[in-house]
């Protein structure tokens, strides 16, 4: 349905298969392994530390991630920080894909300057992603960490008067001051709270 996958497969002769069970997912998905498999087939060195940041999409849920309608999110400032409290960062590119080409042997927490309204979608407490590079020295091999985030779910507006000044400004159905609330019906016919200037 118009949708590109990276596909794993293995196979002897003219004949390949794959399944439900390997690393095959959605282009969008897998925008950090392509680069790493780019860098492989044109013989650069690949990074030791990878991945993409993704916004997953409003209705996907931690059952069932909606992987093919992930949007990838560019300009965010990746951080890896090591056993000593040492600090290096990176950008992600159009494509959401972040890249430290060397990092020293070492244990990393990663962390990631989301825009504002969103957050990390994580099984761990703190949302913080940590990453062991020790075994890494010799093999060179990358090691792949992917961020995905979400809505968090809060809701930021600033309220302006006529002449275009902040005025006290409230959410829901329990404003700061219930003399300032009035309700104005909206085209479909439902009230809507707006606020009276003062």
């Amino acid at each position: 349905m118009g949708v590109s996958y990276l596909v794993y497969a293995s196979g002897a002769g003219d004949s390949l298969s794959t399944s439900i069970c390997t690393f095959t997912s959605p282009e969008v998905a897998a925008f950090g392994v392509l680069r790493e498999l780019r860098a492989i087939r044109d013989g650069q060195p690949v990074g030791s530390l990878f991945g993409a940041v993704s916004l997953l999409s409003p209705e996907a849920d931690r059952r069932l991630l909606s992987l093919t309608k992930m949007r990838p999110l560019g300009d965010v400032a990746v951080h890896v920080t090591d056993s000593a409290g040492r600090v290096r960062s990176t950008k992600t590119d159009e494509r959401g894909v972040y890249a430290f080409e060397w990092l020293p042997p070492d244990s990393y927490r990663i962390e990631q300057d989301f825009p504002a309204g969103l957050r990390a979608l994580s099984d761990t407490a703190d949302k913080t992603l940590v990453v062991d590079l020790t075994d890494k020295e010799v093999t060179r091999i990358a090691c792949r960490a992917d961020i995905r985030a979400r809505s968090d779910g809060q809701i930021s507006v600033t309220v302006l008067d006529s002449r275009g000044r902040s005025v006290e400004s409230f959410l829901g159905n329990k404003p700061l001051d219930p003399k300032k609330q009035i309700f104005a019906p909206s085209a479909d016919g439902t009230s809507s709270p707006t606020v009276r200037s003062p």
